[in-house]
């Protein structure tokens, strides 16, 4: 996989990813900073 493959790939799971984090945590700051570290580590 290039990356600009895992790229597209990051963007079109990272709304669902986001909305997870928001029901999880409900609260908009952490929801992005799990998202974010999320991302990071993949």
């Amino acid at each position: 996989m290039t990356q600009l493959q895992f790229n597209h790939q990051l963007n079109d799971y990272s709304g669902s990813l986001h909305s997870f984090a928001l029901n999880f945590t409900k609260d908009v700051e952490d929801a992005n900073d799990l998202v974010q570290d999320t991302m990071l580590k993949a």
